[in-house]
């Protein structure tokens, strides 16, 4: 199993040594996400076992790719080609009337051609839905993820830090939503998150919990206003404990032709303790997110833009400034086109330099039949480091999913 030990140090030298373990955690996560439900439908003992809602297939994915530094290291251009085998799978359950729990799962292990070795990533997930009646319901989720940096470079800063090392993310979240009538929603979520970095000398383990309140109102058929509160309490073994507190006011509206627009535009501060462990609060800053996107049709397309305080194994709490966009067009019956595109950039103190991150995308995927479907398509990633270094890669891939319809 490759577990890099920070930027540009050579991989494979560890491709083996934890592959059992690793192997075996994912394994092991991925039984209980698809075990667990029949378990938990057998024991409610005041209803009668009943079969999924939703039968979704387990899909196998089998990829070959070809690519420039496909890891992001400071110290490699060589091309680098590899396969990767890959299995996802998810099941709804209806317990009862007013409660469902749903599990979905995926594992991969994929399989480089030189110098970096092997690894396996994964996750694993479940929900628990409960209506208790007309104003009143519940949601319950856990999930566990075993993902390379350097693939999720959409999804979080740490992959400019250290692209290499394995992070196993845990999170639990308990969501609590009242509607006093018809137009009104107040919703209230506590979260625990924890990131672990497998041996990073750069990344450090980090938990956070989250507690967030959010009320709207739909003042007519076509827009909903709100106000949404949010606080964040972080630690790690690099010290200071960042908190951050956000006070945001929201709106959500429908435009001409399908558009969607949502917007939250408030403020933040943040504070972490100073060497004599008194806590420092930095100035108020703007804080906010917006999207503008068409509803789903044959051509459906979404942008976004965000400036807030993230959660990270780099310490701790980061403000980050995010730009996205996708875009799908299904051109036939049986292909769709696809792209995306995502940039993060998160400011460090002097004289650091700030880092950042950039994914541009496309594929195209054409259904063969109801099980079969090919793919391919080019994926360019930057990185820009704490030192100040860019690094880019350049990817070609190509695949087929098979699914397998459950019986």
């Amino acid at each position: 199993m490759g577990t890099g030990k920070g930027a540009g140090r050579d991989a494979g030298r560890g491709a083996s040594r934890d592959s059992g373990t690793d192997t075996a955690a994912i394994a092991i996560a991925l039984a209980i996400t698809m075990a667990i439900p029949g378990r938990a439908a057998a024991q409610t003992l005041d209803q009668p076992q009943t079969q999924p809602q939703t039968h979704t297939p387990i899909e196998i994915d089998m990829t070959i790719f070809a690519g420039r530094n496909p890891l992001l290291v400071t110290d490699d251009d060589a091309v680098t080609g590899g396969v990767e085998v890959g299995l996802r799978a998810g099941k709804d359950w209806q317990l009862s009337p007013g409660t469902k729990l749903g599990a979905e799962g995926n594992v991969a292990f994929r399989q480089y051609s030189r110098r970096y070795g092997n690894f396996v990533t994964g996750r694993a997930a479940l929900a628990l839905d409960h209506r208790h009646n007309e104003y009143l319901s519940f949601q319950s989720e856990a999930s566990f993820e075993r993902v390379l940096p350097a693939e999720a470079t959409a999804d979080s800063i740490d992959s400019a830090i250290d692209p290499l090392t394995l992070q196993n993310n845990y999170a639990l979240r308990q969501t609590v939503t009242w509607n006093p009538n018809a137009l009104s929603t107040i919703s209230g979520q506590l979260g625990w998150r924890q990131l672990d970095p497998q041996g990073s000398s750069l990344l450090e383990r980090t938990t956070a919990v989250d507690l967030s309140l959010n009320a709207r109102r739909q003042i007519d058929a076509l827009t909903t206003l709100g106000l949404l509160g949010m606080m964040t309490w972080s630690r790690s073994r690099a010290g200071g404990d960042p908190r951050a507190w956000s006070a945001y006011f929201t709106a959500e509206r429908r435009i001409v032709h399908a558009w969607r627009l949502q917007a939250q535009v408030g403020v933040t501060r943040t504070s972490q303790l100073d060497t004599l462990g008194a806590r420092q609060s930095g100035g108020i800053q703007f804080a906010g997110n917006a999207s503008l996107c068409h509803d789903p049709g044959r051509i459906s397309a979404c942008v976004t833009a965000s400036i807030q305080p993230v959660v990270s194994a780099y310490n701790g709490i980061q403000r980050e400034t995010a730009y996205g966009a996708t875009f799908s067009w299904r051109s036939s019956p049986r292909g769709t086109l696809t792209a995306s595109a995502d940039y993060r950039r998160s400011p460090q103190p002097a004289p650091s330099p700030a880092i950042d991150t950039m994914r541009i995308a496309a594929r195209y995927d054409f259904r063969l039949n109801q099980q079969t479907t090919l793919f391919a398509g080019p994926e360019y990633r930057r990185r820009t480091n704490v030192s100040g270094q860019t690094v880019d890669s350049t990817v070609f891939r190509i695949g087929v999913t098979i699914g397998l319809p459950r019986p």
